[in-house]
């Protein structure tokens, strides 16, 4: 399945089945948000590719081509950055590498 970027621009919310594909370009910053399942996400112009869980986000630059890929049943939801204040917004960028990093071990809080 691939999402046309008209199409992939205006959601609010993409639903993918196992090994379904949406591919597009935002027009403007996008913080993608995995509220289920298990997805892989690239792109353009980035050196480093994204597997992300439940709970896990990330920011997407405008006009570049987004490629996402669900490893398993998955819901994301498509926010606006501009809809957040630039403080707002770098916190909760802040508080979800925060999640990740304590999920994967890296972070040693509390000591």
């Amino acid at each position: 399945m691939t999402t046309a970027d008209q199409e992939l621009q205006q959601l609010r919310q993409l639903r993918l089945a196992q090994g379904a594909v949406a591919s597009g370009k935002f027009g403007s910053s996008r913080m993608l948000v995995v509220k289920r399942g298990y997805v892989w996400i690239t792109q353009e112009g980035r050196s480093d590719d994204f597997w992300l869980h439940a709970g896990d986000a990330l920011i997407v630059a405008p006009g570049r081509l987004v490629v996402i890929e669900a490893a398993l049943d998955s819901e994301l939801s498509l926010d606006n950055g501009p809809k957040k204040g630039a403080l707002e917004w770098l916190y909760s960028s802040a508080l979800t590498l925060l999640r990740m990093l304590t999920r994967t071990g890296a972070h040693q809080g509390g000591r």
